[in-house]
């Protein structure tokens, strides 16, 4: 509690406000020579000088002299040091704060928490403990260090990517373990472990847990970037990394159909528990429905792969219908007609392909073709008409 004493004398009023005892102060003296003591700690202020909203500290030594007293407001604070004090100095904060002056005008002591920074500086020699909200500069990768929420994840800026998961899947998900992505639940993705014997857990491989992560809370994976801490005995530095078909888990053995191919990454540091490393890079093998060119339609035992000019697509079939036959015209093929009653004709200048004209069932297809003055290809162009 602060402890306020107005000394009333004639011709003066001086107010003196103790910030630091948790007693009282004592004022003696008179005219414009007083003492204030803290009597908490036994020492004695002399005020003999003017100062204005004065801040000083109990020391003995401590002198002012007042000139005007109907003005003098003098501060005690606790004992230790203390920064600079006057006119146009900022009050105020808390423990740790970076405090600015608001304003140019002198008298103006209001204080902010909030500067406006140009550049920051980061000791590149100091060695820092992360903790959670902490930056600091890392020597060993070249950049900055951020301590995440929950103190068990830092991230080193520019060099890797984290996203925040929720775990509901009934067992802690640990450290290393190589997950996929089932849902959302409060704004987070929900994930599960991912296995190479299914498309459903292999296909949507999200990352790698870079921290163990209970049920029903959540934590960190990283989806590009390192992860530490883990075993990697069994690997040797430089392997590149699969999804493995036991669920978590990754192998440097390339699986082979059945197995769905998902790389991880590769080995980064070859060591025993809690001191391995590998760099997290998910890349997603296709099946071969999904490539952009193919087009799989109720597959049966038996089905081949044919191409269908048509569509410029390939599909499956039984390959027994499925054989055009041509017409040509100077040596050129100018027609081909198919077992569906579906044809396609070519139209050339001077030997080159410049159209080509789909005749489909209930649709034509029009391409046509234009080419630069070496003869390379320039552009094609397409247009369709339904009857």
């Amino acid at each position: 509690m602060t402890d306020l004493l107005v000394v009333e004398n004639p011709n003066q009023r001086t107010v003196v406000v103790d910030q630091g005892a948790t007693n009282t102060v004592a004022v003696s003296g008179s005219g414009q020579s007083l003492v204030v003591t803290d009597t908490t700690s036994a020492n004695s202020i002399v005020i003999t000088e003017t100062v204005f909203q004065n801040v000083i500290s109990p020391d003995a030594s401590t002198t002012v002299v007042i000139t005007e007293p109907e003005r003098t407001n003098v501060f005690i604070s606790s004992p230790g040091p203390q920064g600079p004090v006057g006119e146009g100095i900022p009050t105020g904060g808390v423990q740790n704060d970076i405090i600015i002056k608001n304003s140019s005008t002198d008298y103006d002591v209001s204080w902010s928490d909030a500067p406006t920074l140009d550049a920051v500086i980061f000791d590149q020699t100091a060695s820092e403990t992360p903790s959670v909200g902490k930056l600091s500069w890392n020597t060993t990768d070249g950049t900055l260090n951020l301590g995440l929420t929950g103190g068990e994840v830092t991230l080193q800026i520019g060099q890797e990517q984290v996203v925040r998961i929720r775990n509901n899947t009934g067992s802690t998900i640990t450290n290393g373990q190589v997950v996929y992505v089932t849902g959302a639940l409060g704004q987070r993705p929900t994930v599960a472990l991912a296995s190479a014997n299914a498309e459903i857990s292999s296909s949507k491989t999200f990352g790698v847990a870079t921290e163990d992560i209970p049920n029903n809370t959540e934590g960190f994976i990283a989806t590009s970037g390192l992860v530490r801490g883990i075993d990697t005995n069994a690997f040797n530095e430089g392997d590149a990394l699969y999804l493995s078909g036991t669920a978590g888990e990754f192998t440097n053995v390339k699986p082979q159909s059945p197995l769905h191919l998902v790389n991880i990454g590769w080995v980064i540091k070859k060591a025993g528990v809690d001191d391995g490393s590998i760099f997290v890079h998910v890349q997603n093998g296709f099946e071969l429905p999904e490539i952009h060119d193919v087009l799989i339609s109720t597959p049966k035992d038996g089905d081949v792969l044919q191409y269908d000019g048509l569509t410029d697509l390939w599909k499956n079939g039984t390959g027994e219908d499925k054989s055009p036959t041509f017409t040509y015209t100077a040596g050129l093929v100018t027609r081909i007609d198919y077992a569906s009653g579906n044809y396609k004709t070519l139209s050339y200048t001077a030997g080159v392909l410049t159209q080509t004209v789909y005749v489909l069932s209930g649709r034509t297809i029009t391409k046509n073709f234009s080419y630069n003055g070496d003869g390379t290809l320039a552009s094609i162009t397409q247009s369709e008409t339904y009857n």
